[in-house]
């Protein structure tokens, strides 16, 4: 926690498997305090497959950040390896079953959050890992920036639009005052060439 600056708010023992600590969202949020249990869940909805093997127990809470960090749940990652432990889990079929056991014996990490040294570092390594690895790495700003690009072509096809839709808007409007000031000026040049006792044009 100290790599990304964080404090606790409430902490009731060390870091053993199984134990968690939580932000002060998922606290409130979940109705959460220390040394509840709970689940850990695949998928965003979390009712499919759900590992009930194991309870992660809540050992710590998290001080109000006002950031996504409120939303964190943190474990160490031999937790989530015997989660996944192949003999204590038997409701998957054979080959998920296979699946598993080579990720537990492998011992797999599947991502990593990198803090770089120098400001070089931000361009440079997310395209060596790239470019030389079977691994895939994202910066954060990059991937903000070509985020906001695409949604910045998006506004801008909409403001043409819609600016497209008021000159129409506009023509409709001048060629029905043309319209009906044309009705107007005929009826007033009848009215004057005329000028019949019977008719008050004015």
């Amino acid at each position: 926690m100290a790599f990304i600056s964080l404090s606790l708010k409430q902490e009731n023992s060390g870091k053993k498997d199984f134990e968690t600590t939580i932000g002060a969202s998922v606290a409130e949020n979940q109705n959460l305090k220390i040394g509840d249990t709970f689940y850990g869940a695949h998928g965003l909805t979390g009712t499919n497959d759900v590992h009930k093997t194991h309870a992660y127990r809540v050992s710590g809470i998290l001080t109000t950040q006002g950031n996504v960090t409120d939303n964190l749940i943190l474990t160490n990652i031999s937790s989530v390896w015997k989660m996944h432990d192949p003999e204590e889990e038997h409701h998957h079929d054979s080959k998920d079953h296979e699946k598993e056991v080579h990720e537990i014996q492998n011992k797999e990490i599947t991502s990593l959050l990198v803090q770089y040294r120098s400001p070089m570092s931000v361009v440079m390594f997310p395209r060596m890992v790239n470019e030389s690895t079977n691994m895939q790495a994202a910066s954060p700003a990059q991937e903000s920036t070509r985020l906001f690009s695409l949604i910045g072509v998006g506004v801008d096809t909409l403001q043409w639009f819609a600016l497209l839709i008021m000159f129409i808007a506009a023509i409709s409007v001048f060629v029905n005052l043309y319209n009906s000031l044309k009705k107007e000026a005929m009826i007033w040049l009848l009215c004057v060439r005329l000028e019949p006792p019977e008719l008050n044009c004015f």
